[in-house]
C-alpha cells in the first residue's frame, strides 16, 4: 500500500510539474516545398517535450502515379541547440538542430529483366511497389515568431533495412504551434 501512496503522490507531482510550463507544446506542419514542387505533401506533428528536445511523426504521400514515393509514415526525435540564447530565436525548440528519424515506407522501384534469343537482345520492365522500414540522420533550422508560427528548413535521409532502397527528407515547412 505504501508503493502505490507513494507511485501516486510522485505521479501527481509529475503532472502539476508538467502543466505549469509556459509555451505552447504541440505544433502542426505543412512541407510547403515538397507540397509544390514535387507534388508529395508531408504533414508533420511535433510534441515539445523540453526547451531543447522534441518528438514527432511526418506522414506523405504521392499525388502523382509517376512517383517513386508512394507514402511514408517517419516518426522523428529532434535535438536543438541555441533556443532562447538569442533574441531572433523567438520560443523552445527553435534554432538549429539534429534529427534522428526512422520511416515506413513505399517506394516504387524499376525492375527490368533481359534476355537474349537468336542473336537479339530483349528487355522488359515495370515498376513493382516495395515496402521498407529505414533509419536515418536529418539537419535543419526551426524559426519560431511572437505568434507561434514556425518555418522550418530539413535535409536528410535514411536507408532501407529489408530491401536497398533509401528515402529522402527535406524542404521547407510552415506551421503552427498551439
Amino acid at each position: 500500500m505504501k508503493t502505490f501512496a507513494t507511485t501516486l503522490i510522485a505521479l501527481l507531482i509529475g503532472v502539476s510539474a508538467f502543466a505549469q510550463q509556459d509555451f505552447p507544446r504541440n505544433e502542426v506542419s505543412l512541407n510547403l516545398g515538397s507540397t509544390v514542387f514535387v507534388r508529395y505533401p508531408v504533414i508533420s506533428y511535433e510534441r515539445i517535450l523540453a526547451p531543447d528536445f522534441s518528438v514527432g511523426a511526418s506522414l506523405g504521400f504521392g499525388l502523382a502515379d509517376d512517383h517513386l514515393m508512394n507514402f511514408n509514415l517517419t516518426p522523428f526525435a529532434r535535438w536543438f541547440f541555441g533556443g532562447r540564447q538569442r533574441e531572433t530565436l523567438r520560443g523552445d525548440a527553435a534554432g538549429f538542430f539534429i534529427e534522428g528519424n526512422t520511416a515506413l515506407y513505399s517506394i516504387s522501384q524499376w525492375n527490368s529483366t533481359s534476355r537474349y534469343h537468336n542473336g537479339s537482345w530483349y528487355f522488359d520492365g515495370s515498376y513493382e511497389s516495395t515496402f521498407d522500414f529505414g533509419i536515418g540522420l536529418g539537419i535543419g533550422w526551426k524559426f519560431v515568431t511572437r505568434g507561434n508560427w514556425t518555418s522550418e528548413i530539413l535535409i536528410g535521409g535514411g536507408r532501407g533495412l529489408a530491401n536497398d532502397t533509401g528515402f529522402l527528407r527535406g524542404g521547407l515547412s510552415v506551421g503552427r504551434r498551439f
